[in-house]
């Protein structure tokens, strides 16, 4: 017997979730890249001030404004909250799925096992090149999770799921350069943002401020060594060491300005 009842909505397996502002240049790629493979697209846009929003509109009517408060666990979970379905996927607006991976992800939902994978990324530093080791590849990224789950952190923000219960993809996101902090030493100056907030974030925790100057010493020197000397970044050459040397400052530099965010505050009292 054929069913002739009305078919209900398509169910939703998999959200689309991301944020955005001024990304124009950007966010047409992302979404391209998605949209074959999730169900609905949700964007909250930072009120942006150029054609991101009209490039949005091409792939989703599911648009949520609000501004960003120097805490990106806060926009990404605001975004969550607008979502349906039983899986998350999460780009940033500078990176696309490859298509390698776009073939898995439907694969990857069927699995009971997990709740969450993480993806390798590259991390383009301009058009052509890609940094192929240290920190920045595989560079793993948890970007599919199921739905429940929220962020954590207001910079380096990650979703709160212990990693026992997530697997490794070795699939590539691809990181554009757009906005790399890699491709110059004057690029730093792109990390001002991330600065900040992590350095009020450290200011945050009830911690002695007198030790974050070494704190942060002896984090420029790890991660620096992690990436460039054991994770064999100077097998990139002079742009491994330069972005080794970029990312370890940036932060160290959050532990210092929190402490002088700290003795600014003493002085005040």
């Amino acid at each position: 017997m054929v069913n002739l009842a009305p078919m209900g909505p398509k169910k939703i397996q998999i959200s689309g979730v991301i944020i955005v502002k001024n990304e124009e240049k950007n966010i047409g790629e992302c979404l391209k890249s998605i949209k074959d493979v999730v169900d609905e697209i949700i964007v909250v846009d930072s009120y942006s001030i150029d054609k991101t929003i009209d490039i949005v509109k091409k792939y989703t009517d599911r648009i949520f404004l609000k501004e960003f408060q120097d805490d990106f666990s806060l926009q990404r979970n605001f975004a969550l909250q607008k979502s349906s379905g039983n899986w998350i996927l999460t780009l940033d607006a500078d990176e696309r799925l490859s298509q390698e991976l776009k073939k898995e992800i439907p694969k990857l939902i069927i699995s009971k096992e997990y709740q969450g994978y993480f993806f390798s990324r590259r991390n383009y530093i301009d058009s052509k090149r890609w940094l192929k080791h240290g920190i920045f590849y595989p560079d793993y990224q948890l970007r599919l999770f199921r739905k429940g789950i929220k962020y954590v952190g207001m910079i380096h923000e990650r979703p709160d799921l212990d990693e026992k219960f997530t697997k490794k993809i070795s699939l590539d996101i691809i990181h554009n350069s757009s906005h790399t902090k890699f491709d110059k030493f004057s690029s730093v100056r792109r990390l001002e943002q991330f600065i900040r907030i992590h350095s009020q974030e450290i200011l945050g925790k009830k911690e002695n401020f007198l030790i974050y100057p070494l704190t942060g010493l002896f984090k420029f020197y790890k991660l620096f060594l992690d990436s460039f000397i054991l994770g064999k970044g100077f097998l990139d050459g002079w742009v491994g060491f330069r972005a080794a040397l970029i990312f370890s400052t940036s932060i160290g530099a959050a532990y210092i300005f929190s402490f002088l965010g700290n003795i600014k505050k003493q002085w005040k009292k």
